[in-house]
């Protein structure tokens, strides 16, 4: 009824009463509360709540969202399969925004599908892993740092920050000498988040170059950012 009224509200509430743990509930109560949590977890469930954002729409995405969290594991799979697929862009990071919510238990999930060819899905899959907190994931890292776009390899660059990987710096080196110039700035950015002497020296010698021309002005520009960001006396 709640499902096919839009009744989330009274939804939430059926959930955060079937998951609280009362020691002193009957075996008949425990079975219902068993069932529910099966039902909760079923492929129907999951299908009808991900379809009411389309049922219902903006409205319910806050309800939605909050019975997301709430369920937790089973929107796992349902969602990474919507955000590889999805062409709209609001509803990508809809779904984006809920898996890095979920990311410590999204990453296992996350980290099977590191075989996908297309770009825009390693990108995802990266954020997530990231967000997942845990250092292990960088083991995986490795055969996505020379990947052939540069979207993939910033996340895997800024995944090697956040984790201060040793590997970071040339990585970060690399990027920032690479011949397009969108890929050097963007690069250049994330450096403030280094504390390697070797990437102050590289930002400073951007300095001391000097060219009329709108590209090299934005990257002493990002240079300077990143400089200050990095707060190193040297500079």
């Amino acid at each position: 009824y709640c499902l096919q009224t839009g009744d989330y509200a009274s939804l939430i509430k059926l959930i955060e009463r079937t998951v609280q743990h009362d020691r002193s509930a009957t075996d008949e109560a425990w079975q219902i509360r068993n069932e529910l949590f099966a039902f909760f977890e079923s492929d129907d469930f999951v299908e009808e709540i991900l379809n009411g954002l389309d049922t219902w729409g903006k409205d319910k995405y806050p309800d939605i969202g909050l019975i997301i969290r709430k369920a937790g594991k089973a929107f796992i799979e349902p969602l990474l399969d919507r955000l590889a697929d999805e062409q709209n862009l609001s509803r990508r990071r809809y779904y984006l925004s809920h898996l890095i919510e979920l990311a410590h238990e999204a990453k296992e999930p996350a980290l099977r599908r590191l075989g996908d060819s297309r770009w825009y899905v390693l990108r995802n899959l990266i954020q997530i892993l990231r967000k997942s907190g845990d250092a292990t994931v960088m083991r995986h890292m490795k055969r996505l740092a020379d990947h052939p776009h540069p979207k993939v390899r910033h996340n895997v660059l800024e995944t090697h920050l956040h984790f201060n990987s040793p590997e970071s710096v040339r990585l970060l080196l690399r990027e920032m000498k690479n011949s397009d110039p969108d890929t050097r700035i963007n690069a250049i950015q994330l450096a403030g988040k280094s504390t390697s002497l070797e990437i102050v020296s590289h930002l400073l010698s951007l300095q001391q170059r000097w060219r009329i021309a709108p590209s090299h002005l934005a990257v002493r520009k990002a240079a300077v950012g990143a400089l200050a960001d990095m707060g190193n006396s040297t500079a």
